[in-house]
């Protein structure tokens, strides 16, 4: 069976005047100004939804990776001065724990510690003794008190030229050869003595127990001896850092900010003659000058918004006489207190932190221990604040 043939499809005559209609509306529409504006998403109403939805997200986006960098560069900051502030305890407390006066209280209280363990241990030591020195009185038809009164003597013979010499070690003494050949035999005749009747009356555990005494005795004197000679090394050390400090000469210049902005830990000493102290008050405004420079970085731009941290250093101090100021302060504590008064109480821990180059745990501690000692350093109505 045949297919059937197609029709020929006939072809769309194309006349004069549909063309010149097609050209005339492509006028028309060319003759419109502004249409380079359609090119932008944001002003084409066919895009312009699409465009706000898509803007939206991405602002969200950006805003929750803002959060996220300020947020990691606040914690980074918060370990920064958490970790300052553990170093700074760290060597406080290593620099108390080596200070002479720390040793000389250490080495007392270790000293009558072990001293009365030691002696405790040769008294115990000693009854044993004591036994074997009564066996061999019994033995010898003799009472049996006997034994332990002499082992009593002996060995409180012994014990007590061990401690009175430690007493003498301790105070310095200086005992001539004769005397200590004499503490020598003292120590040594009862203990041999005590030995030989105990190793004879209870055999080797008398004998034990008697050379078990006598080194405890001769520990106890050990002890006394070495602690002496280290308090007195530490005594030593203390009396001539005071020697250094009171030889040395006061300081020509007030206050200095070093190179870095933060202050100097050498406290300046008033001049006392009339022609030296002339030039104070410009050496003063000088130093002021330097420190509100090296303070201009701290304002309310370095803060953050939530931080009740916020009063910057932005005004100029008095030109005032401030050498002198606070006798009583020494160090940190004083150079917190001197900014204090030169700025005023209201300013911030921040701004302290900024100035004296320590972390604000220990500008609060400092600025708190003042307070307890009644120095007026932040406003009463804003003690959280500070």
């Amino acid at each position: 069976m045949s297919k059937p043939k197609k029709k020929p499809t006939p072809e769309t005559a194309v006349d004069a005047a549909s063309v010149q209609q097609a050209v005339q509306a492509a006028k028309t529409l060319a003759s419109i100004p502004g249409q380079e504006v359609l090119e932008d998403a944001a002003h084409n109403p066919a895009t312009r939804g699409r465009y706000d939805e898509l803007t939206a997200q991405r602002l969200e986006r950006e805003l929750e990776l803002s959060h996220r960098r300020r947020v990691r560069a606040a914690e980074e900051e918060d370990r920064k001065e958490g970790e300052q502030a553990e170093i700074e305890r760290a060597i406080a407390a290593a620099r108390k724990a080596t200070s002479p006066a720390r040793t000389v209280l250490d080495m007392t209280r270790h000293q009558v510690r072990f001293g009365r363990v030691v002696l405790t241990a040769s008294i115990a030591l000693s009854i044993g003794s004591a036994m074997g020195l009564a066996a061999l009185v019994e033995g010898m038809g003799g009472p049996v008190p006997v034994g332990y009164l002499a082992e009593i003597g002996l060995t409180g013979l012994s014990t007590t030229v061990i401690v009175w010499r430690g007493i003498l070690a301790r105070a310095g003494a200086k005992v001539d050869d004769n005397t200590q050949k004499l503490f020598a035999f003292l120590v040594a005749a009862p203990l041999l003595v005590s030995i030989v009747g105990s190793s004879i009356g209870s055999g080797p555990v008398g004998a034990a127990c008697s050379i078990g005494s006598a080194l405890f005795a001769g520990l106890a004197y050990l002890i006394n001896t070495s602690a002496s000679a280290t308090i007195g090394q530490a005594i030593a050390k203390i009396d001539a850092t005071a020697n250094t400090k009171q030889k040395a000469p006061a300081t020509p210049d007030g206050p200095a900010v070093t190179p870095d902005g933060s202050l100097s830990r050498r406290r300046p000493q008033p001049k006392q003659s009339p022609a030296e102290s002339a030039g104070i008050g410009d050496q003063t405004a000088r130093w002021l000058a330097d420190f509100t420079a090296a303070s201009q970085g701290v304002d309310d731009a370095t803060a953050t918004p939530d931080d009740t941290d916020r009063q910057g250093v932005t005004d100029t101090p008095d030109a005032s006489d401030v050498l002198g100021l606070f006798p009583d302060l020494e160090g940190t504590r004083w150079e917190i207190r001197l900014a204090i008064h030169v700025y005023g109480i209201d300013i911030s821990n921040r701004a302290l932190s900024k100035l004296i180059r320590c972390s604000r745990d220990t500008i609060r501690t400092h600025r708190t221990a003042l307070w307890r000692d009644g120095h007026k350093v932040f406003d009463p109505n804003k003690v959280n604040d500070c």
